[in-house]
Protein backbone atom coordinates (compact mmCIF):
# COMPACT_ATOMS: atom_id res chain seq x y z
CA UNK A 1 0.00 0.00 0.00
CA UNK A 2 1.33 3.19 -1.03
CA UNK A 3 0.94 6.81 0.98
CA UNK A 4 0.23 10.09 -0.26
CA UNK A 5 0.10 13.30 1.35
CA UNK A 6 -2.13 16.34 -0.64
CA UNK A 7 -1.79 20.02 -0.59
CA UNK A 8 2.30 20.54 -0.46
CA UNK A 9 3.39 23.66 -0.50
CA UNK A 10 7.30 23.26 0.68
CA UNK A 11 9.57 21.42 0.33
CA UNK A 12 10.85 20.53 3.83
CA UNK A 13 7.40 18.61 4.10
CA UNK A 14 8.27 16.40 1.57
CA UNK A 15 11.63 16.01 2.92
CA UNK A 16 10.57 14.89 6.16
CA UNK A 17 7.56 12.56 5.57
CA UNK A 18 9.77 11.10 2.93
CA UNK A 19 11.12 8.96 6.01
CA UNK A 20 7.55 7.68 6.76
CA UNK A 21 7.08 6.06 3.72
CA UNK A 22 5.16 8.55 1.69
CA UNK A 23 5.65 8.54 -2.00
CA UNK A 24 2.89 9.74 -3.70
CA UNK A 25 2.49 14.28 -3.29
CA UNK A 26 -0.18 16.73 -4.40
CA UNK A 27 0.12 20.06 -5.27
CA UNK A 28 -3.20 22.03 -5.00
CA UNK A 29 -4.06 24.60 -8.18
CA UNK A 30 -7.35 25.20 -6.71
CA UNK A 31 -7.63 29.23 -6.11
CA UNK A 32 -10.21 28.68 -3.45
CA UNK A 33 -8.05 25.99 -1.74
CA UNK A 34 -6.13 26.78 1.76
CA UNK A 35 -3.30 24.89 0.38
CA UNK A 36 -3.40 26.89 -3.28
CA UNK A 37 0.19 27.04 -4.53
CA UNK A 38 1.45 28.63 -7.99
CA UNK A 39 3.16 27.16 -10.83
CA UNK A 40 6.03 28.70 -9.94
CA UNK A 41 6.79 27.15 -6.48
CA UNK A 42 5.48 23.89 -7.46
CA UNK A 43 8.62 24.08 -10.23
CA UNK A 44 11.14 25.43 -6.90
CA UNK A 45 9.77 21.89 -5.36
CA UNK A 46 10.07 19.42 -8.17
CA UNK A 47 13.90 20.83 -8.74
CA UNK A 48 14.67 19.96 -5.33
CA UNK A 49 13.58 16.45 -5.78
CA UNK A 50 14.03 15.93 -9.44
CA UNK A 51 15.83 12.32 -8.93
CA UNK A 52 13.98 10.50 -6.63
CA UNK A 53 11.68 8.61 -8.70
CA UNK A 54 8.45 10.26 -6.37
CA UNK A 55 4.99 10.71 -8.02
CA UNK A 56 3.22 13.76 -8.28
CA UNK A 57 -0.40 15.15 -9.14
CA UNK A 58 -1.39 18.80 -9.58
CA UNK A 59 -5.07 19.31 -8.50
CA UNK A 60 -7.79 21.12 -10.23
CA UNK A 61 -11.45 21.56 -10.05
CA UNK A 62 -13.95 22.56 -12.14
CA UNK A 63 -11.04 24.70 -14.18
CA UNK A 64 -11.57 25.85 -17.77
CA UNK A 65 -9.48 23.72 -20.28
CA UNK A 66 -7.60 25.94 -21.20
CA UNK A 67 -6.63 27.43 -17.79
CA UNK A 68 -5.19 23.67 -17.29
CA UNK A 69 -3.09 23.40 -20.35
CA UNK A 70 -1.74 26.49 -19.70
CA UNK A 71 -0.45 25.62 -15.91
CA UNK A 72 0.97 22.48 -17.61
CA UNK A 73 2.71 24.14 -20.29
CA UNK A 74 3.92 27.02 -17.56
CA UNK A 75 5.37 24.34 -15.61
CA UNK A 76 7.01 22.16 -17.78
CA UNK A 77 8.63 25.52 -19.52
CA UNK A 78 10.07 26.25 -16.17
CA UNK A 79 11.48 23.03 -15.47
CA UNK A 80 13.03 23.14 -18.66
CA UNK A 81 11.93 19.35 -19.44
CA UNK A 82 8.52 17.38 -21.11
CA UNK A 83 6.90 15.81 -18.19
CA UNK A 84 3.70 13.91 -18.46
CA UNK A 85 2.02 15.11 -14.94
CA UNK A 86 -0.74 12.73 -13.29
CA UNK A 87 -3.58 15.07 -12.92
CA UNK A 88 -6.27 15.27 -10.32
CA UNK A 89 -10.02 16.03 -10.62
CA UNK A 90 -11.78 17.10 -7.29
CA UNK A 91 -15.07 18.40 -9.20
CA UNK A 92 -17.65 17.81 -11.86
CA UNK A 93 -15.89 18.00 -15.10
CA UNK A 94 -17.29 15.67 -17.53
CA UNK A 95 -15.22 12.23 -18.28
CA UNK A 96 -14.59 13.02 -22.33
CA UNK A 97 -12.85 16.46 -21.17
CA UNK A 98 -10.89 14.73 -18.43
CA UNK A 99 -9.79 12.88 -21.08
CA UNK A 100 -8.97 15.10 -23.54
CA UNK A 101 -5.76 16.92 -22.36
CA UNK A 102 -4.01 13.27 -22.48
CA UNK A 103 -3.08 12.63 -19.13
CA UNK A 104 -3.47 10.28 -16.55
CA UNK A 105 -5.61 11.24 -13.80
CA UNK A 106 -6.94 10.70 -10.53
CA UNK A 107 -10.53 11.43 -10.06
CA UNK A 108 -12.72 12.27 -6.40
CA UNK A 109 -15.85 9.98 -6.57
CA UNK A 110 -18.83 12.06 -6.11
CA UNK A 111 -22.79 11.13 -5.37
CA UNK A 112 -24.32 12.02 -9.01
CA UNK A 113 -21.17 10.99 -10.60
CA UNK A 114 -22.61 8.02 -12.77
CA UNK A 115 -20.35 4.69 -12.35
CA UNK A 116 -21.05 3.53 -15.94
CA UNK A 117 -19.01 6.52 -17.21
CA UNK A 118 -16.16 5.62 -15.92
CA UNK A 119 -15.82 2.20 -17.92
CA UNK A 120 -15.44 4.15 -20.78
CA UNK A 121 -12.45 6.62 -19.52
CA UNK A 122 -9.75 6.57 -21.73
CA UNK A 123 -7.07 7.87 -19.06
CA UNK A 124 -8.70 7.49 -15.78
CA UNK A 125 -5.94 5.53 -13.45
CA UNK A 126 -7.15 5.97 -10.07
CA UNK A 127 -10.58 6.20 -8.56
CA UNK A 128 -10.45 8.77 -4.84
CA UNK A 129 -12.80 7.97 -2.16
CA UNK A 130 -13.43 10.27 0.68
CA UNK A 131 -13.05 8.78 3.87
CA UNK A 132 -15.63 10.52 5.18
CA UNK A 133 -18.49 9.35 2.35
CA UNK A 134 -17.37 5.52 3.21
CA UNK A 135 -18.12 6.18 7.06
CA UNK A 136 -21.77 7.46 5.75
CA UNK A 137 -22.43 3.52 3.80
CA UNK A 138 -20.66 2.02 7.11
CA UNK A 139 -22.84 3.62 9.32
CA UNK A 140 -25.77 2.88 7.05
CA UNK A 141 -24.70 -1.29 6.68
CA UNK A 142 -24.18 -0.26 2.82
CA UNK A 143 -20.49 0.12 2.74
CA UNK A 144 -20.01 -3.21 0.47
CA UNK A 145 -22.90 -2.80 -1.59
CA UNK A 146 -21.57 0.61 -2.69
CA UNK A 147 -17.61 -0.60 -3.38
CA UNK A 148 -19.32 -3.76 -5.19
CA UNK A 149 -20.59 -1.23 -7.54
CA UNK A 150 -17.13 -0.59 -9.01
CA UNK A 151 -15.97 -4.35 -9.07
CA UNK A 152 -15.67 -4.20 -12.95
CA UNK A 153 -12.96 -0.96 -13.01
CA UNK A 154 -10.60 -2.82 -10.29
CA UNK A 155 -8.80 -4.69 -12.81
CA UNK A 156 -8.43 -1.32 -15.34
CA UNK A 157 -8.01 1.50 -12.46
CA UNK A 158 -6.26 1.62 -8.45
CA UNK A 159 -8.45 3.07 -6.29
CA UNK A 160 -7.27 5.64 -3.08
CA UNK A 161 -8.95 6.62 -0.23
CA UNK A 162 -8.90 10.10 0.78
CA UNK A 163 -8.72 9.52 5.21
CA UNK A 164 -9.44 12.29 7.72
CA UNK A 165 -7.05 12.78 10.20
CA UNK A 166 -9.23 12.64 13.18
CA UNK A 167 -11.11 8.91 12.02
CA UNK A 168 -10.27 5.60 11.97
CA UNK A 169 -10.24 3.91 9.15
CA UNK A 170 -12.84 1.21 8.62
CA UNK A 171 -9.84 -1.33 8.54
CA UNK A 172 -12.45 -3.90 7.78
CA UNK A 173 -12.65 -3.21 4.18
CA UNK A 174 -9.31 -3.54 3.08
CA UNK A 175 -9.91 -7.52 3.66
CA UNK A 176 -12.75 -7.57 0.59
CA UNK A 177 -11.84 -4.40 -1.32
CA UNK A 178 -8.49 -3.00 -3.31
CA UNK A 179 -7.13 -0.09 -1.77
CA UNK A 180 -3.67 1.24 -3.76
CA UNK A 181 -3.51 4.24 -1.82
CA UNK A 182 -4.23 6.31 1.54
CA UNK A 183 -3.41 9.62 1.38
CA UNK A 184 -4.57 12.48 3.73
CA UNK A 185 -4.70 16.36 2.99
CA UNK A 186 -3.37 18.80 4.75
CA UNK A 187 -5.62 21.23 7.18
CA UNK A 188 -5.91 23.32 10.03
CA UNK A 189 -5.99 19.82 12.06
CA UNK A 190 -1.88 19.17 10.76
CA UNK A 191 -0.78 23.16 10.89
CA UNK A 192 0.98 25.32 13.30
CA UNK A 193 -0.62 28.44 10.92
CA UNK A 194 -1.59 29.22 7.41
CA UNK A 195 0.30 26.42 5.39
CA UNK A 196 3.28 25.97 8.17
CA UNK A 197 2.93 22.01 8.53
CA UNK A 198 2.80 20.78 12.11
CA UNK A 199 5.58 17.49 11.00
CA UNK A 200 5.69 16.27 14.10
CA UNK A 201 1.46 15.74 13.66
CA UNK A 202 1.93 14.72 10.30
CA UNK A 203 4.38 11.83 11.01
CA UNK A 204 3.03 10.72 14.64
CA UNK A 205 -0.16 9.97 12.55
CA UNK A 206 1.14 8.20 9.63
CA UNK A 207 3.47 5.76 12.10
CA UNK A 208 0.40 5.42 13.53
CA UNK A 209 -1.62 4.64 10.68
CA UNK A 210 0.92 2.16 8.90
CA UNK A 211 1.85 0.31 12.84
CA UNK A 212 -2.31 -0.49 12.96
CA UNK A 213 -2.42 -2.14 9.22
CA UNK A 214 0.74 -3.83 9.79
CA UNK A 215 -1.00 -5.09 12.72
Amino acid sequence: MRFGLKGITKSEVITHVLQHNVEEFSFDLRPKSFNFTQAYNIVSILKDFSTTGLNYQLIFENEKDFVVKSVLEQIEKDLGEKRIFHLEFSGETSIAELDSYGNPYSLHFKEGRKIAELTGAKNLKRIIFHQKDLQLYADNNELYGFLQLFSDLDEIVEFEILMEWDSQAIYSMFDYFPIKCLSFEVNNQVELSYQTVDITKVTNHLDFIQNDLNT
